[in-house]
């Protein structure tokens, strides 16, 4: 768990074990000074001229609840320093019959859901962008 290359936060979940449930696993939250970092990174390249859209991950709804309060105020932090905003029915989480056979793949409803997620939050970010 940390951030990779691109700048995007990569979790290790466990794969579904073979009961056929999915794993609940859920590595450590970045730390204040990997969320700076991350950010740093990114004001850099804002800094360039790059415009930067930020679109919270999706997961399992049963993975990581005890994390989940950390995890919105990260996404609030990232959503606020790129200028975007946040829909209040964004689906952090959904629940496992839109999961395949591990936490990172979505199956064709759960793709839906989350492709329909993105569409409207870029939809609302270039109409602020646009302005």
């Amino acid at each position: 768990q940390d951030f990779d290359e691109l700048g995007d936060y990569s979790v290790e979940l466990l794969p579904k074990p073979p009961s056929g449930r999915l794993a609940l696993k859920c590595d450590p939250m970045p730390s204040g000074k990997q969320l700076d970092d991350y950010l740093g990174f990114f004001e850099e390249k804002q800094e360039l001229g790059y415009n930067i859209l930020y679109i919270p991950s999706i997961t399992y709804k049963a993975a990581c609840l005890s994390s989940l309060a950390r995890i919105l105020e990260i996404n609030k932090t990232l959503t606020e320093a790129f200028g975007s905003k946040l829909p209040d029915d964004y689906p952090y989480l959904l629940e496992e019959k839109y999961f395949m056979d591990t936490l990172h793949h979505l199956n064709p409803e759960g793709r839906r859901i989350k492709t329909e997620a993105f569409l409207e939050f870029i939809k609302a970010r270039l109409a602020t962008t646009q302005q």
